[in-house]
């Protein structure tokens, strides 16, 4: 082969690798960073709610035997909730027994879930018939003598709203993956919208949803119970 034809051989096989490298996902040509969970804490809303999120907050703390979590006390709303099948949280005082957990309807007071649970836990995903659209429901804690502890009302989002949320959300899923996001890089995006909204139960059951948690996901679970039973 002669000269003129090796060189004319390398100048197309680079044309072809450089034309290759371009069509790659941008997610092989850049290095991802992980998601800045910590900084959700310290997201700022551009809606107009009185859900504030639990950023050095003064009447929250530990009230009495349980703090609860997701959903949270809110002395000035209370909290909205997008998913029909939520996950709650609580911390509760060190030595203090839990028996039960019940979620009544508001209206009518009537259980419409019921769990025992230990002391050792402190998170319960519901997995009951799915809730109701624009219903209020309580959350309620026993102890073992079946004393209660804690009784909490969440607002369920009207279907509108609901409908609308879960367009927004579709819409982000299928946008990142397009770009090749990791599920976790997903889960993010998703606990990013709900936390713009201050609706904080949800932004935690996204990031419990992770199977596999980053390093900076782990310390944001880490630190939930510290954002919402300390100060």
């Amino acid at each position: 082969m002669t000269n003129d034809k090796l060189g004319l051989l390398s100048i197309t096989l680079a044309s072809c690798l450089v034309g290759y490298q371009l069509v790659l996902p941008r997610t092989a040509l850049a290095q991802r960073q992980p998601s800045p969970w910590l900084e959700l804490y310290q997201t700022n809303s551009s809606y107009d709610n009185t859900a504030r999120p639990p950023v050095q907050r003064t009447t929250g703390g530990s009230r009495g035997l349980v703090c609860p979590i997701s959903p949270a006390y809110n002395p000035l709303a209370i909290p909205l909730v997008w998913s029909n099948r939520p996950l709650f949280m609580w911390q509760v005082k060190e030595g203090e027994q839990i028996g039960k957990f019940e979620l009544w309807q508001h209206v009518t007071q009537d259980v419409v879930w019921s769990k025992p649970v230990s002391s050792s836990e402190t998170t319960l995903l519901y997995d009951g018939e799915a809730l109701q659209p624009g219903e209020r429901y309580y959350w309620v804690l026993f102890n073992e003598d079946s004393v209660t502890l804690y009784r909490l009302a969440f607002q369920m989002l009207d279907q509108p709203t609901r409908d609308r949320i879960s367009s927004d959300l579709m819409t982000i899923e299928a946008q990142l993956q397009e770009e090749g996001a990791s599920a976790e890089e997903i889960v993010y995006a998703k606990a990013e919208y709900f936390a713009t909204r201050q609706m904080w139960a949800d932004v935690l059951q996204q990031a419990y949803s992770v199977e596999n948690p980053s390093m900076a996901l782990t310390d944001f679970l880490e630190i939930t119970s510290q954002q919402f039973c300390s100060g």
